[in-house]
């Protein structure tokens, strides 16, 4: 047995201990504790943050779970690993949730993204006390739900932390120096990046920082929208008189953003089942780009165009 093979097998134990102590209330408990980073409570605390709270928070937000999600990518791709599924008597749960290679776990680094981003952003001791917990939880709930080896949640809450340094430094270098050219720099990373990765979901996720970026760059030029952050500098502003319209924004917001989101997908449908990779991908990468796009800019310009 090579030192790999050892590994591996001491990880499965951990794995199996967590099997063995299963119970219908743990499921129901680290269930929804794992569908907290597949997605939709970072699109809802994103939004809600970029849209009424702080666009500035917002933005390195949305930059971090983007950058993160590149990076699993990218690292997933070049180790190969496999996942515990099936393996030393292993049997997983949510399997249909853990698709592609196993290192670095996704959910974990997705959750280390979401809630150290908000740590790094709100500099409070409870917020850092959320963000710990939320990762650690995260983590453990994909060593109980056996899709993942111990060192790939390790390595995802790692990956999470460096990820979200990087791309809230990105955005803060961008705004004290008052242009966009390592925004520019950043897309230009990520179209090289095509040619090492040409796979759908990288494809997405460059649509959606492509998106993210022009977004972004047109709010700041020429919409300029406020949230509460901004309305706080003027003399005499209480946000409790204005909470009717920040309702009022978010319903306008989710509701358009995922009307332009199915209604894309239902338009693209027929085409992202094509037997050419590259018209899939395109198709792809146009859907995620206009539906962030819209979520950054036009939403925002919806907002001033009411006067919300």
């Amino acid at each position: 047995m090579n030192i790999f093979s050892a590994i591996e097998l001491q990880q499965a134990q951990i794995l199996l201990f967590f099997q063995s102590i299963r119970t219908p209330f743990l499921n129901g408990v680290f269930i929804p504790i794992t569908i907290t980073a597949e997605g939709i409570l970072a699109v809802l605390i994103s939004t809600v943050l970029y849209w009424c709270i702080s666009k500035r928070y917002g933005i390195r937000l949305i930059y971090s779970l983007l950058l993160n999600m590149a990076m699993n990518v990218f690292v997933k791709d070049f180790f190969r690993i496999e996942r515990p599924i099936g393996k030393y008597g292993i049997e997983s749960i949510r399997e249909r949730t853990a698709t592609g290679y196993s290192f670095p776990s996704g959910h974990t680094q997705n959750a280390s993204s979401l809630w150290s981003s908000l740590a790094i952003c709100i500099r409070k001791k409870w917020i850092y006390a959320v963000a710990f917990v939320m990762t650690i939880a995260v983590a453990l709930s994909r060593l109980y739900l056996g899709v993942h080896w111990p060192t790939d949640v390790i390595a995802g809450a790692i990956f999470g932390l460096i990820g979200s340094a990087i791309s809230i430094s990105i955005i803060d270098s961008s705004e004290k120096k008052h242009n966009f050219n390592i925004l520019y720099i950043v897309i230009i990373v990520m179209v090289i990046g095509l040619a090492l990765n040409k796979g759908t979901e990288y494809t997405r996720i460059f649509g959606a920082s492509f998106g993210a970026t022009m977004g972004y760059i047109v709010e700041t030029k020429f919409i300029g929208f406020k949230t509460i952050e901004e309305k706080r500098k003027t003399k005499g502003y209480n946000p409790k008189s204005d909470i009717g319209n920040y309702i009022k924004r978010y319903i306008i917001g989710i509701v358009s953003l995922g009307a332009v989101y199915i209604g894309l997908k239902y338009i693209s449908a027929p085409v992202v089942h094509s037997e050419s990779e590259f018209i899939k991908n395109m198709v792809y990468f146009i859907r995620y780009m206009i539906t962030v796009f819209w979520g950054t800019a036009v939403v925002p310009a919806i907002f001033v165009k009411m006067g919300i």
